[in-house]
């Protein structure tokens, strides 16, 4: 089916939208600390951290996120070098 768009000639073409069930399949999971510092939630962040969730995880979530300042804040934060280099589970 062609749809015209108001003012114009020209057809535009008609798109599906998906459906919700395929919108939740292509997204990766996420941390709730990943969602705290998309949101800019420093605050909840450190909370999440004080309730023991691991460092290195958080470091990942915060270089997937491009918070390279959290990554060094963490860094600093870790006294432990055994949690720097565990491997990534990704």
């Amino acid at each position: 089916m062609t749809v015209f768009a108001k003012k114009s000639l020209h057809p535009v073409a008609k798109t599906q939208k998906p459906k919700e069930d395929e919108i939740e399949k292509e997204r990766p999971p996420r941390s709730t600390f990943r969602i705290a510092i998309q949101a800019g939630q420093q605050g909840l962040a450190y909370l999440i951290l004080d309730k023991k969730y691991d460092y290195m995880l958080a470091m990942q979530d915060a270089m997937d996120e491009k918070k390279f300042q959290l990554v060094l804040t963490l860094l600093l934060k870790t006294a432990d070098d055994e949690i720097v280099c565990q491997k990534n589970k990704h």
